[in-house]
C-alpha cells in the first residue's frame, strides 16, 4: 500500500487580522516656497499653499513637509496613512477647492527663515532654506521652478472654507509613498502640498514651529523579532524587539544571536503566532508537553525542535515502550528519532519495519510505531516547522491506517473530523494505551478508541489530539481517501498538549471493563433518541484489537468499541479474544441511562444484575458466551394489570390475574408475530411452549396486554 503527502502554503488562509500599531508623527522639517521670489521662503514659520491673489501674477505658495520615519520598523507593512493640517487663516478661500500632495523628488532644506506678522508675504531665505528656484539655497536647485515632484498626486482633499483641521484620509497613494520610503526602494524627501490655482484660494496651515502642527498617522504590521537580552524564555517580554510577547496575529523572526545574547528561545507555555522566519544558524525549541501553533507561514533555513516525553522500557533489552509518532517538520527523518529499538510503519494490511532505514523521511501526516527500551526517554525531533494544510492520502477502503498530527500543537478532534468526510473515515480515533510492560511476549497495552460518543479508555480523552500523536483511522467507502489537517485545527489554550492523562467527555453511557488484573479494556454504549440499530459513522467505532485482551459488543457480524443505541431495551451479544487463557472480571463502571444492565452467561445459563462478574476463560475468540440484556429482567407489565414472565428452555412461565383458556402471542422487537396459541391459566399461572431464539426480546401479548421478556 502506498501513501503520499502534499503541504500546502498558507497562502490563503483567513484568520484574524494582525496585530498592527499605529505611529503619529510631527514633520521632521517644513517649509514654504513663494513664486514672487527665488530668496523667499519662511523655515521657521507658518506653512501656506494656494493662490494669494488670482489678479497679482505669481503670487503662489507651496508647502512641502517631510517626516522621519525610523521609528517604524524597516520590515513593517503599512496598512494605512493620514495626513491632517490644521487650517488657521483661510479669508479668501472658496469651500471646495482642491488640495493635492505629490511624492518629492529631491531633498530640499529648511533654514531660519521666520516671516512677521501674518507671514504670508514670506522672509528673506536663509541657507540651506528652500525657496521657488532652489532646494538648498547655495547648494542645489530645483530642476523644475517652483519644486521637483511626481506629476500624480498621492492623495487630493476638497478643503472647507473655513478654519480648522483638514485630513487626507489614507490612500493608496500615501500608502506607497511610505511603504517605498521605509523599504529604501524611493528616498524620503517627503511631499509638496499644492493648492487649487486658478482663483483665489490661499491658506494658512500650523507647522512644526507655528500653532498647530501637521500630523501624519500611520497604521501598520511589523514581525516581531527575538533578541534574546534577558534569557531563553520566550514569553519573557524584554527578549522581545517591540518588548512584547508575540500573539496570534504576529509574525516573529528568529535572527541568528550567537554573536549577541546567545540565548535561543524556548517555549515552555502554549502559544500561537502567524508567521515564523528562522534565520540560518538560529533554532527554536518547544518544550514537552506545551502547544505552538503556527498559523500562518515557515520560512528560513533555521531549525526547529520539538521535545516530547515518550513511552520508554525498564532500560533492558527488548523492554521497550511502544508510541505511535508524527513528525512536526517536513524534513526529518527516521534517524531523527533518537536511537529508537523498533520503527514500525502500516500499510492498511501489515506492518513494516524500517527501523535501519536511518534515511528514510518522516512523511508528514503519518504515524509511525516506535519503541524505546529507555527508561522515560524524551525525545528532541528537529527540522523545518510543518505549515499550512497537510494532505495524507490513503489507499484502498475499509480498513485501518496509521496518520499523525503534524503540527507542534495540539489539534482538535472535533475540528479534524468535521474536516474529514465520513466518507474519507469513519469518524473514530484510534490511540494506543502502551501499558508499560510486557506480559510474556505480549505488550500490555490497550487501544483508545474514540468518537462523538466518549472513549474507552481506563482515563478520559479531553477532544485535543496531541502534537506528534499518531493514530489509526478506519478508513471509509471512497477507496484511495485523503485525510486533511489545516491549521486551524491548531489549539493553544493553556493545558490542551499537557503530557498527562486524557479526560472524559460525559454523556448518557453504559461503560463496562474487563479485565485480567493486569490489562483492562473497555466497551461505551452510548444511548441517544437519535441513534437507531444502523452503522452511524461518527457515532459507531470498530474494534480495534488489542494484543492480549479485547472486548467488544458484535452487531451485524462486526466487533465495535464504541455503539449508540436507542433509547429502549434490548439484547446485545458480546465478544472476547484473550491470549493467554485468564481468570477475568467483567465489571459495571458506569450506568447513566436509568436501565438495568443484565449479564446473560450463555454457558451457565444464568443472568443477573451486572456488577462485578467473574469467570476463567481459555485462549481466543469468544463471541458466543456473553450478552447484555439492557432493560428490566423480568421486565415489568406495560399495563396496570401485573404480569410476569420466566423464559428458559424453549417454554415461557407466565403468571397473571387470569384462569382458564387466554389467548396468548409472541411478536419479535419489529412487530413480527412468532407464534400464538390459547395457553390454560390454573391458579393465575400458565406455561407456554416457544422455539426462540436465545438471548433475544421478544414481546408476549395477552389479552390486550403486553409485555417484553428475554428469552435465554
Amino acid at each position: 500500500m502506498k501513501t503520499f503527502t502534499t503541504i500546502l502554503l498558507a497562502s490563503l488562509l483567513a484568520y484574524s487580522v494582525k496585530a498592527q500599531t499605529t505611529v503619529t508623527l510631527n514633520p521632521a522639517k517644513d517649509n514654504t516656497l513663494f513664486a514672487e521670489s527665488g530668496s523667499k521662503s519662511n523655515g521657521q514659520g507658518y506653512l501656506f499653499a494656494g493662490i494669494t491673489n488670482t489678479a497679482k501674477s505669481g503670487n503662489i505658495r507651496r508647502a512641502l513637509l517631510q517626516f522621519d520615519l525610523s521609528s517604524i520598523p524597516t520590515d513593517a507593512t503599512i496598512t494605512s496613512a493620514s495626513l491632517t493640517l490644521n487650517v488657521n487663516k483661510a479669508s479668501k478661500a472658496s469651500a471646495g477647492q482642491t488640495f493635492s500632495l505629490h511624492r518629492l523628488t529631491k531633498d530640499w532644506g529648511e533654514g531660519t527663515s521666520d516671516a512677521t506678522g501674518a507671514e504670508g508675504g514670506g522672509a528673506t531665505a536663509i541657507a540651506p532654506d528652500a525657496t521657488w528656484t532652489d532646494a538648498m539655497l547655495g547648494t542645489s536647485s530645483w530642476t523644475n521652478a517652483g519644486g521637483d515632484y511626481e506629476s500624480t498626486a498621492s492623495a487630493s482633499l476638497a478643503m472647507s472654507s473655513g478654519t480648522g483641521n483638514q485630513t487626507f484620509s489614507s490612500s493608496s497613494g500615501l500608502i506607497a509613498d511610505i511603504q517605498a520610503w521605509l523599504d529604501g526602494s524611493s528616498s524620503n524627501f517627503g511631499w509638496i502640498l499644492i493648492g487649487e490655482e486658478s482663483a483665489t484660494s490661499a491658506r494658512r496651515f500650523g507647522s512644526k514651529e507655528q500653532g498647530t502642527a501637521p500630523v501624519l498617522s500611520i497604521t501598520y504590521e511589523a514581525p516581531l523579532t527575538w533578541t534574546g537580552s534577558s534569557s531563553t524564555d520566550w514569553n519573557t517580554a524584554s527578549n522581545w524587539s517591540s518588548g512584547t510577547v508575540p500573539g496570534e496575529t504576529d509574525d516573529v523572526i528568529i535572527p541568528d544571536v550567537s554573536g549577541a545574547s546567545g540565548n535561543f528561545p524556548v517555549v515552555t507555555g502554549d502559544f500561537s503566532i502567524h508567521d515564523l522566519e528562522i534565520a540560518a544558524s538560529a533554532s527554536l525549541t518547544v518544550s514537552s508537553g506545551v502547544s505552538f501553533a503556527i498559523m500562518g507561514a515557515v520560512s528560513g533555513t533555521g531549525m526547529g525542535i520539538v521535545e516530547q516525553a515518550m513511552m520508554g522500557g525498564n532500560g533492558t533489552k527488548n523492554s521497550g515502550g511502544y508510541n505511535i509518532l508524527s513528525s512536526p517538520f517536513s524534513n526529518a527523518t527516521i534517524g531523527s528519532l533518537g536511537s529508537p529499538n523498533l520503527v514500525y510503519t502500516f500499510d492498511g494490511a501489515n506492518y513494516v519495519n524500517i527501523t535501519s532505514s536511518t534515511s528514510t523521511p518522516l512523511t508528514p501526516g503519518a504515524g509511525y510505531f516506535v519503541a524505546y527500551d529507555k527508561t522515560s526517554p524524551t525525545l528532541s525531533l528537529q527540522g523545518k516547522f510543518n505549515h499550512g494544510s497537510v494532505s495524507y492520502s490513503l489507499s484502498g477502503s475499509s480498513e485501518f491506517h496509521l496518520v499523525g498530527n503534524p503540527y507542534a500543537a495540539a489539534i482538535s478532534r472535533t475540528d479534524f473530523l468535521a474536516a474529514n468526510s465520513t466518507d474519507h473515515i469513519d469518524g473514530a480515533l484510534y490511540f494506543w494505551d502502551d501499558g508499560g510492560s510486557n506480559n510474556g511476549a505480549v505488550r500490555a497495552g490497550v487501544y483508545v478508541s474514540v468518537d462523538a460518543a466518549g472513549n474507552t479508555t481506563n482515563g478520559s480523552f479531553d477532544g485535543n489530539i496531541r502534537s506528534m500523536q499518531g493514530f489509526y483511522v478506519f478508513t471509509g467507502t471512497n477507496n484511495n481517501p485523503t485525510v486533511q489537517f489545516t491549521p486551524a485545527m491548531q489549539q493553544a489554550t493553556a493545558g490542551v498538549n499537557s503530557d498527562g492523562g486524557y479526560y472524559r467527555q460525559s454523556s448518557q453511557q453504559v461503560r463496562i471493563a474487563v479485565t485480567d488484573g493486569k490489562i483492562v479494556d473497555e466497551l461505551l454504549l452510548n444511548f441517544s433518541t437519535e441513534a437507531s440499530f444502523e452503522n452511524e459513522a461518527g457515532l459507531d467505532v470498530h474494534k480495534l484489537l488489542n494484543p492480549q485482551l479485547s472486548f467488544y459488543s458484535i452487531f451485524n457480524e462486526e466487533k465495535w468499541a464504541i455503539q449508540a443505541l436507542p433509547l429502549e431495551p434490548m439484547v446485545l451479544d458480546l465478544g472476547i479474544e484473550a491470549e493467554p487463557a485468564a481468570s477475568l472480571s467483567i465489571k459495571m463502571k458506569t450506568n447513566t441511562t436509568g436501565f438495568p444492565i443484565y449479564l446473560v452467561d450463555q454457558v451457565t445459563q444464568t443472568y443477573h444484575l451486572l456488577a462485578d462478574h467473574s469467570f476463567e476463560l481459555p485462549s481466543g475468540q469468544h463471541n458466543e458466551r456473553f450478552a447484555l440484556s439492557i432493560g428490566s429482567s423480568p421486565l415489568q407489565a406495560e399495563s396496570d394489570r401485573p404480569i410476569t414472565v420466566h423464559a428458559h428452555s424453549n417454554q415461557l412461565k407466565i403468571m397473571a390475574d387470569y384462569q382458564g383458556s387466554v389467548g396468548a402471542a409472541v411478536y419479535s422487537l419489529d412487530g413480527k408475530e412468532v407464534v400464538k396459541k390459547n395457553i390454560w391459566f390454573v391458579d393465575s399461572q400458565a406455561l407456554m411452549d416457544v422455539r426462540l431464539s436465545k438471548n433475544q426480546l421478544y414481546i408476549l401479548k395477552i389479552a390486550g396486554q403486553t409485555i417484553k421478556f428475554l428469552m435465554l
